[in-house]
């Protein structure tokens, strides 16, 4: 008789019931080849599991103290940034998972049921950094055995090794994916200088966008807004540039009125009220050519997202705009940095100063179970094979 499944794979569906079940027990209890003192480490650490119910502000001050301790306080990790992920893209299933040693708060990530056996990352795609702040690997070989139900494998998606923990220090059974490859530019020196390290082909490109722009006769123009009250009308043009594109017919493109809308006008309000947004225009004559969405914290800018008018092309505003939001950030963030936290391609990698794969990590209990989930997904290759 076939195991009813999900999307129609009764096969696949009893196979992975079959092998997950085999090895809950005794192996996802009872981790194996700990090293000396680690029971004793353990006993230390305790894990709790808290519902979210699309909302962080529970726990928002607990958060951002360790983003603070942890991290210099991530823009991308701010209370701020991930109560508005919740909010908008989650759907209620969120769990904070609170890891504590000796009382203090040492790890804290939100993750949610998967599929059978597997919890992973709250990542929506208006973020290309999981929301998890961790002082170190320690205790998270422990994390599978505290979620609810039955959970073997534990998908850390999206971990920038520049401020995820070294997996690879602790004897935490893990395997590491490559994801995308992001960059950032160094602000040290001066603008002048990063600007002719970069290769002759970027700079003449936009030698020559300039020129066009002369015999056309539109003068370009840099607008800055940061104050609270610019947010709304900024986002408003932003989603009219994106909506007139490829995004636009697409169905992706941002629009004032819908989630990621609202999503990015209450970031970007709440960032405002500290001076921590920005949202850079650039304007050709009378029209509005390309915007970019910012938040920072002091020594770093993130650039969340971007839009050109596509009508305008052959001007490459999008380039010209980068090009002065990096001149800004050499004035105003001296020494710090400028992250992309994008899937670089070959243009991109022709700004940058600094190149990193971000990561998905998935964690298993013990080296069995990690074993077991290696011949499930060779089963699922196989299958998928036999059936294509």
């Amino acid at each position: 008789m076939a195991v009813p499944a999900p999307g129609g794979k009764p096969f696949e569906y009893a196979l992975e019931v079959t092998m997950l079940r085999f090895f809950q027990q005794p192996f996802l209890a009872h981790p194996t080849g700990q090293p000396a003192g680690a029971a004793a480490g353990t006993a230390a650490r305790r894990w709790q599991v808290h519902p979210l119910n699309r909302s962080l502000v529970a726990f928002a001050g607990r958060w951002d103290a360790l983003n603070q301790h942890v991290l210099a306080g991530h823009p991308m990790l701010d209370s701020r940034f991930v109560d508005a992920l919740l909010w908008y893209f989650g759907d209620g299933s969120e769990r904070l998972c609170h890891l504590t040693c000796h009382g203090d708060t040492t790890g804290l990530c939100i993750l949610k049921p998967a599929r059978l056996g597997v919890w992973t990352s709250f990542r929506p795609g208006q973020t290309q950094l999981a929301p998890a702040i961790l002082m170190d690997a320690a205790g998270l070989g422990e994390l599978p055995g505290r979620l609810p139900g039955l959970a073997g494998q534990v998908d850390l998606l999206c971990q920038d090794p520049k401020f995820a923990p070294a997996f690879d220090l602790h004897p935490i059974p893990h395997r590491r994916c490559p994801h995308v490859l992001t960059i950032s530019i160094r602000l040290e020196g001066d603008f002048d200088a990063y600007w002719h390290s970069r290769s002759g082909n970027l700079r003449r490109g936009l030698r020559n966008r300039e020129n066009r722009l002369a015999g056309a006769g539109l003068g370009a123009r840099l607008v800055r807004l940061e104050a609270p009250e610019d947010m709304p009308g900024a986002v408003e043009r932003f989603s009219r540039l994106e909506s007139a594109g490829w995004k636009g017919r697409a169905g992706t493109a941002v629009r004032a009125d819908d989630r990621q809308g609202l999503f990015y006008r209450q970031v970007l309000e709440g960032f405002a009220r500290s001076g921590q947004a920005a949202v850079y225009e650039y304007w050709l004559g009378d029209r509005h050519a390309a915007s970019e969405l910012t938040i920072a914290r002091h020594p770093m800018m993130i650039l969340l997202k971007t839009a050109y008018d596509e009508e305008l092309a052959e001007f490459a505003p999008g380039r010209l705009l980068l090009r002065e939001i990096i001149r800004d950030g050499f004035a105003r963030l001296p020494g710090g940095s400028i992250e992309f936290y994008t899937n670089a391609g070959a243009d991109e990698l022709a700004w940058a100063t600094d190149q990193r794969w971000i990561e998905h990590v998935s964690l298993y209990p013990n080296r069995t179970v990690e074993q077991a989930f290696s011949a499930l997904r060779a089963a699922r290759k196989w299958i998928w094979e036999r059936n294509h």
